[in-house]
């Protein structure tokens, strides 16, 4: 087995480079993130990278849990895992909770804080109890 090592700047980069450079064939071993200074500053620059094999001889590349993954498998993995996320903001995002009163209550806290339950409603017109309720277990307010 051939073993190389792809780094991007993102995973998405990561994975095109992968299926350019070894076809379909190759094998996602691990995948990490790096963290490097950038020159000059004091910020840090992250760049995604990937560990690849090329299968040699049939039977050589081991099975079970800790087996690699085949690069249309990861791929799948992670379009499926980026659905779900999309899912759940959209559902965040409901008529119960509409986005625009939470950053309305945010915006109104931020400005006049400290300030009471009672005090944000007067302001905004309407009753905020389910709306702080949510900033609350969100840990926007205390």
């Amino acid at each position: 087995m051939t073993e190389h090592r792809i780094v991007a700047r993102d995973m998405r980069s990561a994975l095109k480079t992968v299926r350019a450079r070894f076809g379909e064939d190759a094998l996602i071993l691990d995948s990490r993130t790096l963290r490097r200074p950038r020159p000059g500053s004091l910020r840090m620059d992250e760049e995604v990278e990937v560990r690849v094999a090329l299968p040699g001889a049939p039977g050589e590349m081991g099975t079970g849990p800790s087996a690699p993954l085949r690069l249309e498998d990861e791929i799948a993995r992670l379009e499926a895992l980026l659905v779900d996320m999309e899912a759940q903001l959209d559902a965040d995002e409901t008529p119960g909770h509409p986005l625009r009163a939470a950053l309305e209550a945010l915006a109104v806290v931020a400005y006049l804080q400290p300030i009471s339950r009672s005090r944000v409603s007067a302001v905004r017109g309407v009753n905020v109890d389910g709306v702080l309720r949510t900033l609350v277990t969100r840990d926007l307010v205390h």
